[in-house]
């Protein structure tokens, strides 16, 4: 809200304003239109990865190389263990009716790949049970 309370000394409103238009009125109807637009954006941290990586999509993907061999060290986070690891979309995203495929992959997500069995769940609209039972299955098979 505009007025509401006074400006600090340190705060330059006028400069700020002026990169939206010359007249006062209509540069602080802009900023509020710019500011509006800019909280409805997604955010960066929509494409967080690993907790703490930022970047283009095959960024985390190309740091693959420094954690290899890493994912048995219970002291380095999960999502750190595991980067560049398929994401659950891309692991089911051709499956279609073939249930021995996507058997097969459920216990690759979980045994290779490292998603727990409620995840795989919850991607796949199953409960865990039946994914537990799945991968039991699955091993047993070969």
């Amino acid at each position: 809200m505009v007025g509401q309370t006074p400006v600090p000394d340190w705060l330059k409103t006028d400069e700020i304003l002026s990169h939206f238009a010359a007249k006062r009125g209509l540069a602080q109807d802009k900023y509020r239109e710019y500011v509006g637009e800019a909280t409805d954006a997604p955010t960066i941290w929509e494409d967080l990865k690993a907790q703490s990586i930022l970047g283009t999509e095959g960024f985390a993907e190309a740091l693959t190389d420094h954690v290899t061999g890493k994912n048995t060290v219970k002291e380095i986070p999960k999502e750190q263990r595991l980067l560049g690891r398929p994401t659950l979309k891309r692991l089911f995203n051709q499956t279609g009716k073939q249930t021995t495929k996507r058997d097969q992959l459920i216990a690759d997500a979980v045994y290779q790949h490292g998603y727990s069995q409620v995840e795989v769940a919850r991607h796949l609209d199953l409960h865990y049970s039946t994914i537990s039972r799945l991968v039991k299955n699955t091993i047993q098979q070969k």
